[in-house]
């Protein structure tokens, strides 16, 4: 009769130091096989992988090693000048908040000249940020040169979070 898929998975056979063979059977044996592959098994972040045979349910216990980012800041992606617009094209996100109520506004400085501001735009939650989208700025024929180019995150409660300036050249 030939064997079930189950029984061929809970055999096991171990080779002795000896030399003598012997063959287990069962939910022991599945461990034991189990055990014997997980043995040299590491995660990605380098902590061993232990496997508890003996219990009556198996488990594996691994160790996060990189704590999530609690850091809240605003991230620029992107920052480039569209000469056939005259507009700055910015794409910006907020690390560390996940909401949605919150707005986006781009701001850039000449140098030497006065501040420019954007039209605000609603941010919206992401799965593990919160998204400014697309953001423009309109840039007056009379500015040429480089511009500090930054984003400001208003949320609906709590501080305003802006980015580092981000240079952007003007031909």
């Amino acid at each position: 009769m030939p064997r079930s898929a189950s029984a061929v998975l809970t055999t096991a056979a171990l080779d002795r130091p000896s030399g003598r063979r012997i063959q287990r059977t069962g939910p022991a044996a599945l461990l034991v096989v189990v055990g014997i592959a997980l043995g040299g098994c590491t995660s990605s972040g380098g902590d061993a992988v232990t496997a508890s045979p003996g219990t009556t349910q198996d488990r594996i216990d691994t160790v996060q090693t990189d704590p999530p980012t609690r850091d809240r800041a605003v991230v620029v992606t992107y920052a480039e000048y569209s000469a056939a617009d005259r507009r700055i094209d910015v794409s910006a996100f907020v690390q560390g908040v996940i909401e949605s109520g919150g707005r986006c506004v781009v701001h850039a400085t000449p140098t030497g000249g006065a501040p420019l501001t954007g039209p605000p735009s609603a941010a919206q939650d992401g799965a593990t940020t919160t998204d400014c989208g697309a953001l423009t700025l309109p840039v007056p024929a009379r500015v040429t040169g480089s511009l500090a180019v930054s984003v400001t995150y208003s949320p609906a409660t709590g501080a305003d979070l802006s980015s580092p300036s981000t240079e952007v050249q003007i031909p």
